[in-house]
């Protein structure tokens, strides 16, 4: 699924080549495909649900192979950490002075926070 729409969005396309050029990185530990498959399966239906309104993540490794996602817009954020133990993933969110987070999430509360900080940049 996410490789039809690697081939046919610009947006995801240039995200999916950020994920992949960890693998290049020197002195990192790169993502284990696991993590990569994860992420790609969770954000395919994020990406087609926000359609216009993606904006794609800043991607690092945590050098652990897991991978850190993370949306800015001013002085809000959304931090997508994925480690290599899948079960111990979690959504960071702030707003401001205001912050928290969300264990285990999935795509579908990936598309609601990405959805509220789209919000209220329009």
């Amino acid at each position: 699924e996410w490789f039809t729409l690697y081939c046919r969005d610009k947006a995801y396309a240039a995200f999916v080549d950020d994920l992949f050029s960890l693998y290049h990185e020197e002195d990192e530990t790169p993502p284990s495909d696991e993590v990569v498959d994860w992420v790609l399966g969770s954000t395919v239906w994020t990406k087609m649900m926000l359609d216009q309104n993606w904006k794609g993540p800043r991607v690092t490794s945590d050098d652990e192979g897991g991978l850190r996602l993370s949306w800015r817009e001013g002085d809000r954020e959304l931090r997508a950490i994925v480690p290599a133990d899948l079960s111990r993933r979690y959504l960071y969110w702030q707003d401001g002075a205001n912050y928290g987070g969300i264990p285990n999430f999935g795509s579908a509360t990936l598309y609601l926070s990405l959805e509220r900080l789209n919000e209220r940049v329009r």
